[in-house]
């Protein structure tokens, strides 16, 4: 098991929103400390710059990065129009001998999310086998790759499973995940900051 945090510094909408402050914090910094939460769980910080992986690792108190290895994704994964998969999957090779098992990929770009949303999903990812279904709108077969599982939220898990291509959509639990996970925000544009920064000031301020 381990959680894999991607980010990238070209973004379309947002250019290098991981580095924006939002509640006197750079933006990738609560997707970290949401990762570093789970108690032993190997961390994997995967960016397309040497600086973004160094700001990502300040998050991290120094007594628990023992804990991470960051990775510097290659040029054909750092395009704008590269999604959130082929990172993950890079990533997931680049640290298979290291860390077998499931992964858990957390998206950089979402500083809110329930506080108990990965260590369900991290305790679910854990089971033989995992039941993630319970949890995901979407099942995904990707050959060669295995199971991937959309846990909403920014959240998603990866496990071995039969490899045909196909797409599994439960419509009566994404709306039973669209209550579960209402309070999940992502980050793609100056609103979407302008948005966040009162729930996060909320959760640190006393």
């Amino acid at each position: 098991m381990r959680a894999i945090i991607i980010a990238k510094a070209c973004n379309r909408r947002l250019p290098d929103k991981h580095r924006l402050p939002v509640a006197g914090r750079p933006l990738i910094h609560w997707a970290v400390l949401d990762a570093v939460r789970l108690p032993d769980v190997p961390i994997v910080i995967a960016t397309d710059r040497t600086e973004l992986n160094e700001l990502a690792l300040a998050a991290v108190p120094p007594g628990q990065r023992h804990r991470v290895t960051c990775l510097l994704r290659p040029p054909e994964l750092s395009d704008p129009t590269c999604s959130g998969w082929e990172p993950f999957f890079w990533a997931m090779s680049q640290t298979a001998d290291r860390f077998p098992g499931p992964a858990l990929l957390v998206q950089g770009s979402v500083p809110v999310r329930p506080p108990w949303l990965l260590a369900e999903a991290a305790a679910l990812m854990g089971r033989d086998p995992p039941p993630h279904v319970l949890y995901s709108a979407y099942v995904e077969w990707r050959a060669g790759h295995g199971a991937c599982y959309h846990i909403d939220g920014g959240v998603y898990g990866l496990a071995n499973a039969e490899t045909d291509e196909r797409v599994v959509k439960n419509r009566a639990l994404q709306a039973y995940l669209e209550t579960r996970l209402g309070d999940c925000m992502d980050v793609d544009t100056p609103d979407d900051l302008k948005r966040v920064e009162p729930i996060l000031r909320a959760r640190i301020e006393p």
